[in-house]
């Protein structure tokens, strides 16, 4: 019996069916140059109000959906408060925040995973993204979450 063997061509044709091969998204070129741009603006430091929503309940170590102020030093979240009450976070409550690199990673990931629905504006100078709204299952009701960026420092 002899092997077979299957071209590279022959293999691209059988996997063509097949949602095995990833398709290019156009949508990702928008995020591959604003992530570019905010790398070379190489900024570690900075300050950002965060608006998150989702349908999700804070705890211990979750700060739940809000409006936050959010203070980054070395890339790392130092602190962050609720704008409605200026109560501080809990140090992992903040954690569970993200921050500018955080969520060009939650992009991705959404993009890895295929989500139903990605949408994201940048900021024209440094690239961030200012609104963002993801949901893996649009069938499922208040399955997304939603961030906005404003008064970026």
């Amino acid at each position: 019996m002899k092997p077979l063997r299957i071209g590279l061509a022959g293999l691209l044709l059988l996997l063509g069916g097949c949602d095995l091969l990833p398709e290019d998204d156009p949508d990702t070129g928008a995020l591959d140059a604003a992530e570019k741009q905010w790398d070379e603006a190489g900024i570690s430091d900075y300050q950002l109000t965060l608006g998150f929503s989702c349908f999700c309940i804070p705890t211990d170590d979750f700060s739940g959906p809000g409006e936050f102020v959010i203070v980054v030093r070395n890339a790392a979240i130092e602190s962050a408060f609720r704008t409605d009450s200026g109560e501080y976070l809990s140090t992992a409550q903040a954690q569970s925040l993200p921050t500018v690199d955080a969520l060009f990673d939650k992009i991705r990931d959404a993009y890895r995973r295929d989500a139903d629905l990605i949408q994201a504006d940048y900021d024209a100078t440094y690239g961030f993204p200012t609104d963002l709204k993801i949901n893996s299952n649009t069938k499922v009701p208040d399955a997304g979450v939603t961030y906005s960026i404003r008064d970026f420092m």
